[in-house]
């Protein structure tokens, strides 16, 4: 009898304790975010290429954080899988470079080589889009 309980005794404790670690970053970043508007510190704008979990269709997601770090924990806390992250500024150098150089500069940015040809096309036909939610990014 005590085989049947204790197993389940610990998925319940490790999805407790997985609820206090998602809560406790929900307030961290509150709490920072906070301080900064606070402070008047701007928050940098990213954005990233990447997919949704159970979704391979590419898309990008644009927020505006405190660090390429945060934002990368973000959007994994939040089911998506980034190909490549990109600051605002290393966006707008990438989106006037021609095919070839796109593809070199996005070599740099990632070792995911099976993505750099789908990152490579997806800046290339929406950049429009993806300046947009840069702009919208809050």
């Amino acid at each position: 009898m005590h085989t049947k309980v204790f197993p389940k005794f610990l998925q319940i404790l490790s999805i407790s304790l997985l609820t206090i670690q998602i809560v406790w970053y929900i307030m961290k970043m509150s709490l920072r975010e906070g301080k900064h508007k606070e402070e008047g510190i701007r928050m940098k704008k990213f954005v990233a290429v990447g997919h949704w979990d159970g979704n391979q269709n590419t898309t990008s997601v644009a927020m505006s954080h405190n660090s390429k770090k945060d934002f990368a924990l973000d959007l994994i806390c939040n089911g998506f899988r980034a190909y490549v992250v990109l600051t605002e500024k290393t966006f707008n150098e990438m989106k006037n470079l021609n095919a070839f150089e796109l593809y070199e500069k996005v070599k740099k940015q990632t070792s995911n080589y099976r993505k750099w040809a789908t990152v490579t096309d997806y800046i290339e036909q929406c950049a429009d889009i993806m300046e947009n939610k840069l702009a919208n990014a809050e």
